[in-house]
């Protein structure tokens, strides 16, 4: 039997989030690795002992902070230890299965009970308090969440001069292909670096698994490039709250497009054209009742998205342009990289007509750009690579790890008196 690691050590390792050097990483990854039941049994025994040690010191730390009024700092640390704790033995049993559904709202009521008494510690990225995370967000990913194609989630820590945002998960809730389900997929997770190792990123996504059981969610994704060098670590992690992996082809590919067209080519196009010309007013209209003719419901039918937010230049149109048969819609973000937020048609030839919009829209961001032009755009169906292969010499595709987490399945979902039922056996 391999030995087991001490109710300190695992106190310890929770508080942190880690074990402090590589080579008790690789131990514990051994230990874990080789439980049996009997030890897992044991391990999960003294995670609760864990908990009841950090639970008695929270009292003590709670009644020192009311009676004098101040120490946030002294009683963050604690209370971020007893929820690591449950946090980690909702991973052990599935997060989204019923017990360590229970485990992540315990976790969560405890985090309220600090907030209520010491202010914020996971909070909703709003444009509000966006200032707070801004070293914790890319500036691209920030304006997504503003705008409200991402929502996003926020940990607040003590610092020597007051709280800050020290860690940002953005993810989006989105219908799946079947239109019939909704998924959460996790776009962005980063902590600042004086703050690593503080199970920072674990009560990000504890929040998350509990929001996926809130809505009910068919799925949580999570997409990571195979050239990070983080991506193994990040797989390693997230294997851990039971994330399947896969290998793929990333569905947003970036492509550049040289700049310097004449703009005969573009007069020359067939049944497409840019609304360089049209009035942004008249612009909006166009595109908002197209987008709800087509069933669209999105951020981009938001009254209080930015004005401008489209760029009629490079946004192009397929048969009338004020009744388009197919649309394309982009918009330059901040990193200056140019991204396509919708595209569809509507005519049966559907492959064809995309592939004709496609090349207008190529034209019209070759014409308004003197220099090259790195285009994002999501590529969902296969028989589409072909087509860009040919179109552009140089498009930049990435290779991922597709990470999967499913609902437990009935042998796995386990209820509170399944798990008291193994602990007493």
């Amino acid at each position: 039997m391999a030995e087991m690691l001490s109710s300190k050590q695992i106190g310890d390792f929770l508080a942190a989030g880690t074990l402090a050097t590589e080579k008790e990483e690789e131990a514990a990854r051994k230990k874990l690795e080789e439980f049996d039941p009997d030890e897992l049994k044991g391990y999960v025994q003294q995670l609760f002992a864990a908990y009841e040690g950090i639970s008695e010191q929270i009292t003590k730390e709670k009644e020192k902070y009311i009676s004098v009024g101040k120490g946030r700092a002294e009683l963050e640390p604690v209370y971020a230890a007893a929820i690591a704790t449950l946090s980690h033995i909702a991973m052990i049993f599935h997060p989204l299965s019923s017990y360590g559904s229970l485990m992540l709202q315990r976790a969560r009521n405890l985090r309220k009970d600090f907030e209520e008494v010491c202010g914020p510690f996971t909070v909703s990225i709003t444009e509000e308090n966006m200032n707070y995370f801004k070293t914790v967000l890319s500036p691209d990913t920030a304006e997504d969440v503003k705008v409200g194609k991402l929502n996003a989630l926020g940990a607040m820590r003590s610092g020597k001069k007051g709280v800050y945002g020290v860690g940002a998960l953005a993810y989006s809730l989105e219908k799946d292909a079947t239109g019939a389900e909704l998924v959460i997929r996790i776009k962005w997770l980063y902590v600042d670096e004086d703050y690593r190792e503080r199970e920072i990123a674990g009560s990000l996504l504890s929040e998350v698994m509990y929001l996926a059981k809130k809505y009910r969610v068919a799925a949580i994704t999570a997409d990571i490039s195979i050239s990070s060098e983080w991506s193994e670590v990040i797989c390693y992690w997230l294997d851990k709250w039971h994330f399947l992996f896969t290998t793929g082809l990333a569905p947003e590919n970036v492509f550049a497009i040289p700049g310097g067209l004449s703009p005969d080519v573009i007069e020359k196009m067939p049944q497409t054209g840019s609304y360089e010309n049209v009035k942004d007013k008249d612009f909006v209209n166009i595109y908002t009742r197209y987008l709800r003719k087509n069933g669209y419901d999105g951020y981009l039918l938001k009254d209080d998205l930015p004005a401008g937010y489209i760029d009629r230049k490079a946004s192009c149109y397929f048969g009338d342009s004020v009744s388009p048969k197919a649309m394309i819609l982009s918009h330059v973000l901040p990193s200056g990289l140019r991204r396509v937020e919708y595209m569809d048609a509507r005519e049966n030839e559907r492959r064809v007509v995309r592939q004709k919009l496609l090349y207008a829209f190529f034209y019209s961001v070759a014409y308004i750009n003197k220099e090259n032009q790195r285009v994002l755009m999501e590529v969902n169906e296969p028989d589409m690579y072909p087509f860009f292969d040919k179109a552009l010499t140089n498009p930049e595709g990435d290779l991922i790890y597709e990470g999967l987490l499913l609902p437990p399945d009935s042998s796995e979902d386990l209820t509170e008196e399944d798990v008291q039922d193994f602990l007493n056996e």
